[in-house]
């Protein structure tokens, strides 16, 4: 639990960052720490405080968390492997981790620090025409579609499909499909939509202005961090990309479609098994889990 909170970057950093970068604005490290610490304990606490109806039932069972689990069996399992059982397989848990993660370990020197174009394999039409305005749009890999997303940086794929190891395949197909409509989308805003967007990255998270330059967001706004609307008049516009764009609008409609979905075909299930909560025989995990103080 400590290392997945501590692994992963908490959403209140961001509006630090937002709050030095864009505004100037600094309130001290007592307000970074206890805004980070709130925000996140915000988190545990409505888990906690709904562990009867998401972690007691035996119906809720996590994917990643069976995969921690695994790990942590691979590390602490030193006997040797049962031919027998595997299958002839010979290695056991503990030294087949060892192997991939030094294997890992030494790969990503590679993408990373040693030879970064492994990252961007799919991009090569690019690199054969790098003064093409249509090739780097279409198979770039940065700014561009790259409409061939091929890479050997394990980070890419996981990037946008979080660890595809713990997802089941219609679940990959689902988000293949979306990602599909949306290069489809960022597409149609970018030809069909204003002419500005001819002018803007294909796909950028980067506000400009009028000039194509990013945004000086200090000239719009007030001392005490009000917007101008005068200064902004006589400034520009603010100007995104396509596919910002649509990340926009996607975010809020993604907001909704999920209590949608869940309501439309898991609504009675979970009228059901909030009802049967008190009554649920406990499984291994709830008598494991009732072994330590609530």
């Amino acid at each position: 639990m400590m290392t997945a909170a501590g692994a992963s970057m908490s959403y209140a950093f961001d509006i630090l960052v937002a709050q030095q970068v864009y505004y100037n604005q600094s309130w001290g490290w007592g307000f970074q720490i206890l805004l980070t610490i709130s925000t996140q304990a915000m988190g545990f606490g409505m888990a906690g405080m709904l562990r009867r109806f998401l972690i007691w039932p035996a119906a809720m069972i996590w994917p990643g968390t069976l995969i921690t689990t695994t790990i942590m069996d691979s590390l602490h399992n030193h006997t040797p492997s049962d031919p027998s059982k595997t299958n002839g397989w010979k290695i056991g848990r503990y030294r087949f981790f060892l192997i991939v993660g030094t294997g890992a370990f030494l790969w990503h020197w590679f993408p990373y620090a040693i030879a970064p174009f492994l990252s961007y394999v799919g991009t090569f039409p690019a690199w054969i025409a790098p003064n093409n305005l249509a090739v780097n749009q279409i198979f770039g890999g940065v700014s561009g579609l790259g409409v061939l997303p091929i890479s050997l940086d394990w980070a890419i794929p996981t990037g946008f499909f979080l660890s595809p190891l713990q997802l089941p395949a219609f679940a990959l197909l689902n988000l293949g499909f979306g990602g599909l409509l949306f290069l489809i989308g960022t597409v149609g805003i970018a030809f069909t939509g204003d002419k500005f967007n001819r002018y803007l990255p294909l796909i950028s998270n980067k506000n400009y202005d009028n000039t194509g330059v990013r945004y000086n967001t200090t000239r719009i706004v007030t001392d005490d961090l009000r917007l101008n609307e005068a200064a902004y008049y006589s400034y520009s516009p603010l100007f995104i990309g396509p596919a910002f764009s649509l990340t926009y609008g996607m975010g809020f409609a993604g907001l909704i479609s999920n209590i949608t979905h869940v309501v439309l075909f898991y609504g009675k299930d979970i009228v059901r098994r909030c009802k049967d909560a008190k009554y649920e025989e406990p499984d291994v995990h709830l008598k494991m889990i009732r072994k330590y103080k609530e």
